[in-house]
């Protein structure tokens, strides 16, 4: 496929296991939305992931790359369609899918159609997880990990937030250590965030993020049956909920400062 002379994206392959490959990207910008869907053209990919609003506390964290007021819009060479406009997940208030087809230099994918190859994509975005903090809900987070496993067809998953480190990284912790235990392997925390952060610098950005890979496995494992939710769990998931809840109410008396 033929790129643009300037085709840099912010991105990073991380492998999760040898069917699950996430690209964990820097949320696109005006000038490079061009690029972005180049980049999920190129990997075929079946699924975005977006975990942040557009705007977040009047600040941008990523452009909008598909159109909202229009069916079709053209990004450069690029041409995306909406094919079912954004909708919530069944049961899911903050969680947003949209389906989407994308073309590059008059090329399309997703299925062959007499010789045209046509490429449609899940795009989810989820609006519960504010920067540099954790999401607001371990269960509507393990739904979207559902979806995403449910629909990625073994292809690279576009993961993004902002900068595609902190929120994005977060996920992708999770995801790896889900990996490591259902295939009965040790997992040390800490190596695992070692190994992530060799393949996306920067990745997992504080402490509450950290501990909210840790919340969210116990969530996935409770969900499917895997982990008995022992006194050592309950105490585990009260601290935590303590833990945010003051962190929560330190920003907001900090915001009110200001």
């Amino acid at each position: 496929m033929d790129f643009a002379d300037d085709d840099y994206i912010h991105a990073s392959y991380v492998k999760v296991d040898n069917d699950l490959t996430y690209i964990c990207a820097q949320g696109p910008m005006s000038n490079t939305v061009q690029n972005f869907w180049i980049m999920i053209i190129q990997e075929e990919a079946k699924v975005v992931l977006q975990l942040c609003q557009p705007t977040e506390n009047g600040r941008e964290q990523s452009a909008e790359y598909f159109p909202m007021e229009s069916s079709a819009k053209d990004y450069g060479a690029v041409h995306i369609k909406v094919l079912e406009k954004p909708a919530n997940a069944i049961g899911l208030k903050k969680v947003t899918r949209t389906k989407i087809q994308a073309s590059y230099g008059g090329k399309t994918h997703e299925v062959v159609v007499e010789g045209a190859i046509y490429l449609q994509v899940l795009h989810l975005l989820y609006a519960g997880w504010p920067d540099h903090c954790v999401a607001d809900s371990p269960f509507v987070c393990s739904a979207v990990r559902g979806l995403v496993h449910k629909h990625f067809d073994k292809k690279p998953v576009i993961a993004h937030c902002s900068a595609g480190v902190g929120r994005t990284g977060t996920f992708v912790a999770m995801e790896m250590a889900i990996s490591k235990l259902k295939a009965k392997e040790a997992v040390s925390m800490c190596d695992l965030v070692k190994s992530l952060r060799e393949q996306r610098m920067g990745a997992i950005q504080n402490d509450q993020q950290y501990l909210f890979v840790h919340r969210m496995v116990i969530e996935v494992l409770l969900n499917d049956d895997l982990l008995i939710k022992d006194l050592q769990v309950i105490n585990f998931l009260k601290e935590y909920d303590d833990l945010i809840q003051r962190k929560k109410l330190e920003r907001q008396r900090k915001a009110m400062k200001n």
